[in-house]
């Protein structure tokens, strides 16, 4: 299995990031979106397998975006060859099928050959409603795997939701986790709170060979 582990942000040096993990999910609406020549020195200060993830801007999930917040979210991805686009739905984003309209649209302008597709959605979406609208539209969808099953298939994004101030994730969760990812293929799992690093090396214990 290719494991790959990261934050959901971090601060100062992306090559000591870089050593510690190698996913990082890059939020597109930040306010210190790195740009040009540090786009480029980002790339070259990370190792060629390091997975980065674009978070879509959360005007984007309302469906408030303009054609130019998207365009430059989607710039952002190219810049950093982007190996997922993530996009997150609030609650107010749910089966109807106007929703599913706009989702679909949404899926189809942002898909390119090479990128994959995340979707994170806090509506009222049945599980079962989520991994069917997904499968249709060839989008992985995003869940805590320690709170619940992801959905089947080589591969699983997931999300380990905040884990507080110190916190850290015990050895049974980590355990626990590795046995729901053991048999995929590729896993990407993105770490909130200050307790990531500990994490992140408990799940590669786990998951070595």
């Amino acid at each position: 299995m290719q494991l790959f582990v990261g934050r959901n942000t971090f601060e100062g040096d992306i090559a000591r990031y870089a050593s510690r993990f190698n996913l990082l999910e890059q939020r597109a609406d930040a306010s210190n979106l790195p740009r040009g020549a540090r786009l480029t020195d980002w790339k070259k200060r990370v190792p060629a397998d390091f997975a980065f993830s674009v978070v879509l801007p959360r005007s984007v999930g309302l469906f408030e975006s303009s054609a130019l917040d998207l365009g430059r979210s989607l710039e952002l991805a190219e810049a950093l060859s982007a190996k997922w686009l993530l996009l997150q739905t609030p609650s107010s984003v749910g089966p109807s099928a106007r929703m599913r309209e706009r989702l679909a649209k949404l899926f189809t302008t942002v898909a390119i050959e090479g990128r994959r597709i995340a979707w994170e959605s806090r509506g009222v979406w049945e599980d079962d409603q989520v991994e069917e609208f997904a499968a249709e539209h060839g989008v992985h969808v995003v869940r805590d795997a320690t709170r619940s099953e992801p959905p089947l298939g080589e591969c699983v994004y997931t999300r380990l939701l905040a884990l507080g101030e110190g916190a850290q994730v015990r050895s049974s969760v980590a355990t626990h986790l590795a046995e729901v990812l053991g048999d995929r293929e590729e896993a990407f799992v993105v770490i909130e709170g200050h307790g990531a690093e500990n994490a992140a090396k408990l799940l590669r214990l786990e998951l070595a060979p």
